[in-house]
């Protein structure tokens, strides 16, 4: 039953990949460093996982459409079954580079009964 599970997981989560476009993607999860790419190119930004549940990922400043887009549900979480604390739940959100230029996506960590951010997290994006 957990083999199927697992299976299960890695299908969806390849079909929500698919689903953004052949991934030749890179995924991020340094805010600290540049995400670079060129436009048509797909790219992930990478957060930690809460494996409480309680608190969530939100996009609190999307991209210039013009520059880059979100291409998939808000986020694709990885819940196989045999992972660390660390990378269960792990959060991907799968963007679009759409044209030339420089944005920046802020997303906060934020808990679901108080809606208190507890933490944030500002990339920026640089497509060529």
């Amino acid at each position: 039953m957990e083999q199927k599970r697992v299976f299960l997981a890695l299908v969806l989560v390849s079909l929500l990949l698919g689903l953004a476009g052949c991934w030749n993607g890179l995924v991020h999860s340094d805010p600290q460093e540049p995400i670079v790419v060129d436009a048509g190119q797909t790219f992930a930004l990478s957060l930690p996982g809460d494996p409480s549940g309680q608190r969530v990922w939100e996009m609190t400043q999307p991209p210039d459409a013009s520059v880059a887009q979100l291409t998939t549900e808000k986020d694709v979480r990885r819940v196989y079954v045999n992972l660390s604390d660390k990378e269960r739940n792990e959060s991907f959100w799968i963007f679009r580079a759409t044209g030339k230029g420089e944005t920046t996506i802020t997303m906060a960590l934020v808990d679901k009964d108080s809606k208190a951010v507890v933490e944030e997290r500002t990339f920026t994006v640089q497509v060529r």
